[in-house]
């Protein structure tokens, strides 16, 4: 059950209209590596996790995820007011009729988002990509999905790293950089909870069979990896064809 706060998670208020802020911003409403992705990822997520503190962790970020679609719909929104604030006959307010006119015979995100998104996001991403539910990744395997928490994470805090460095309204800057750093918790929150069950699911036997810790040196010349990474550092890398009698000599170990 969820309730709905009708207060923003931060307070959002943009210095001024600009559509193509609006229209960068996108990427992380509808985008791949958005929060629309991560709300519905951590949710579907949750169902299948059986240990009750993943679980937890899984739905609170997942709600959280919700409350910073909120954030980067209101900026969007906020970007482009002046499309709400039309003169009586209907046209577009004189700060964006300039740049309306422009996108008007283009087949564009942005001209979407002026002309029909009425002035709101869509559930699109800067390329006018529409949100797809196979960018969602959820499989069996609790380990598995942590792994790809940590991972879209670290991809969203990187798109706001761009958008950041793209959006120089003082008021927008200041909620993406909240946005980044919660990216940044998460990522730590996903990473503890990883560390708590290493000894479930596909982490039950890993590295416990013969072909589990050796390294592929299979660049001419060598690039010496094997001897740089712990986990295979006391096993001879595979540097080639293996021959059949070697495979069947170490696969038979396993049983």
């Amino acid at each position: 059950m969820y309730h709905h706060d009708k207060a923003l998670i931060i307070p959002v208020q943009v210095d001024a209209p600009h559509a193509g802020y609006a229209a960068n911003l996108l990427e992380q409403f509808g985008g791949a590596n958005g929060e629309l992705t991560a709300c519905l990822q951590y949710f579907v997520q949750s169902f299948g996790a059986q240990d009750p503190s993943t679980r937890d962790l899984l739905l609170d970020i997942s709600t959280e995820e919700i409350s910073h679609l909120e954030v980067v719909g209101t900026l969007i929104s906020q970007f482009l007011a002046p499309i709400h604030a039309g003169t009586v006959d209907g046209t577009a307010d004189p700060r964006m009729q300039r740049e309306a006119d422009g996108l008007r015979g283009a087949n564009s995100t942005l001209q979407k988002a002026l002309v029909l998104g009425g002035g709101g996001p869509m559930a699109v991403d800067s390329s006018g990509t529409p949100f797809s539910g196979s960018v969602i990744s959820s499989t069996g395997d609790v380990v598995a999905n942590l792994a790809s928490d940590v991972a879209a994470e670290l991809r969203a805090k990187r798109v706001y790293e761009m958008l950041y460095r793209e959006i120089p309204d003082r008021g927008a800057r200041q909620a993406i950089e909240f946005l980044l750093e919660r990216e940044e918790a998460h990522a730590a929150l996903f990473k503890e909870a990883m560390e708590r069950t290493q000894d479930v699911g596909v982490m039950r036997d890993f590295h416990d069979k013969p072909f589990s810790r050796r390294y592929p040196d299979l660049q001419q010349p060598s690039s010496r990896n094997a001897e740089r990474f712990e986990a295979s550092r006391s096993f001879p890398p595979i540097q080639g064809p293996l021959t059949a009698d070697e495979v069947q000599l170490n696969l038979a170990q396993v049983h």
